[in-house]
């Protein structure tokens, strides 16, 4: 049995998202923008899940997935895209989240949902924490072989037969490698041979399917005057070139700073009512950051893809014979001095603040089987139980494990969704896309099984309805 809660024209439905799906009018909604599960499980037998998608059938994985959730367990199959297609106007957009490891699942299922794929953008960012196998000491682990761990004051040599004292007097040398306090050094010959070897990468980037559904009518120009759909705003989603542009739709959001020459802003709204200006901002690209020192890091110093040449005023491109025209000169903006090549890029930052508002009253109790709500007593009586030794895990606030940035969210919901236009989230989550859309004013529809995540998400939304 769904419940549903409504405020304004903000809708959240507490159900699994198929059946809500199914019931929902042909036709009905103008954009989905969703952070879906990934699927972060255990590798599936490939020829297995194409055989039931090829057939038409669901297919079920067990396992769990991210942080152990069993939502995680995999990506949503087509049964979900091609409800999602059917309720979608004819040339609405899809804008789903994916990890770079499951990417090919994510888009796949969406194109055996009848979507057409129009484009892949990249959020990079600099919070993903190294989830990395340590093989050497696996090795050891296997051997049954206990490591040695260096002091973090002076070095005891005979600690470790075999090894010299660094002159530094505060490292180890073994085996020709070094190994500072605090590290534990292999204990057999075999992990000494693979210390260093892991099995995997930094996350610093996640994948959007950018997809439309095909368009009815024989135009984009028609069926955008029929339906509403088909095209992106691309003025409404312009980066901003310097300070001196005007706040928009995804600025204002506390411990958010988007303006400046390194970091994005969107296009003010209502900005240019005397006609259209090309100067405003750069024309979006298919890739996002989030300002981080790690993320800057990636981009050289840049005076930027066009300026001045000579006495000349503007320098025009030539067309591009591989992906069309680049268009006319005054479809981009003159450089503005030097600085990162981040500039040209929108940039979408968090805070624990943003994450947060809303939910300072969420106090939280989880135990091996699930997680439910307590009251603030609760929480404080279960914190002194805590320190005696009794193993329950509390937290407070908004706990949710995969929470977007609000202003990302904002931007991609503004890119695809019509003025007025309804978006649905059918992965609604901690409720970011329904708090961009609360923001902009855009209806808001919301499908989520877990109740927890729904108290979340409404406790972020009103907060963010009340600062509007």
């Amino acid at each position: 049995m769904s419940k549903v809660w409504k405020h304004g024209n903000i809708t959240l439905v507490n159900a699994e998202c198929l059946g809500v799906l199914r019931q929902a009018p042909e036709n009905s909604v103008d954009s989905i923008v969703t952070d879906p599960p990934y699927g972060l499980s255990k590798q599936p037998d490939m020829y297995e899940v194409l055989g039931h998608w090829l057939e038409g059938d669901e297919y079920v994985h067990n396992g769990s997935g991210f942080m152990g959730k069993s939502w995680d367990s995999f990506v949503p199959g087509p049964e979900i895209w091609k409800e999602c297609f059917r309720i979608l106007r004819p040339g609405g957009h899809i804008v789903a989240f994916a990890s770079t490891r499951t990417y090919d699942l994510m888009a796949m299922s969406i194109r055996l949902g009848g979507f057409e794929l129009r484009d892949t953008l990249c959020w990079h960012y600099g919070s993903g924490m190294p989830k990395s196998h340590n093989i050497s000491k696996a090795i050891d682990k296997m051997s049954g072989k206990k490591r040695v761990k260096i002091p973090v004051g002076n070095p005891v040599k005979r600690m470790i037969p075999g090894a010299d004292q660094d002159r530094t007097g505060s490292w180890i040398k073994d085996n020709g490698r070094q190994y500072q306090p605090g590290v534990e050094i292999p204990a057999t010959e075999e992990a000494k041979y693979w210390d260093g070897w892991g099995t995997g990468l930094k996350p610093a980037t996640e994948l959007i399917v950018l997809a439309r559904k095909p368009v009815s009518e024989g135009t984009i120009a028609s069926n955008v005057l029929r339906w509403g759909t088909g095209g992106l705003n691309i003025d409404k989603c312009r980066v901003g070139t310097s300070k001196s542009v005007p706040a928009s739709v995804s600025r204002g959001i506390e411990g958010n700073s988007l303006s400046g020459s390194v970091d994005g802003s969107l296009r003010h709204e209502t900005g240019n009512e005397s006609g259209h200006n090309p100067n405003v901002g750069r024309f979006p690209a298919n890739l996002v950051h989030d300002g981080s020192p790690e993320v800057l890091e990636y981009f050289p110093d840049s005076k930027g893809q066009q300026g001045e040449v000579k006495n000349q005023k503007r320098l025009r491109r030539s067309p591009n014979s591989i992906y069309g025209s680049t268009g006319s000169a005054s479809d981009y903006v003159p450089r503005e001095g030097s600085g990162s090549a981040a500039r040209f890029f929108y940039c979408a930052k968090t805070s624990r603040k943003e994450r947060q508002a809303g939910c300072d009253s969420l106090y939280w109790l989880t135990t091996r089987k699930k997680t439910e709500q307590i009251t603030e007593d609760q929480y404080q009586q279960f914190e002194v139980e805590n320190e005696a030794g009794e193993k329950h895990k509390i937290s407070k606030g908004n706990n949710h494990p995969t929470v977007k940035p609000v202003s990302l969210m904002t931007w991609l919901v503004s890119l695809v969704t019509p003025p007025e236009g309804r978006v649905l989230d059918p992965f609604n989550g901690s409720g970011s896309t329904g708090v961009a859309c609360a923001k902009v004013g855009f209806p808001y529809i919301g499908i989520e099984k877990e109740e927890n995540s729904c108290t979340i998400s409404k406790a972020r939304i009103l907060y963010w309805l009340g600062k509007k």
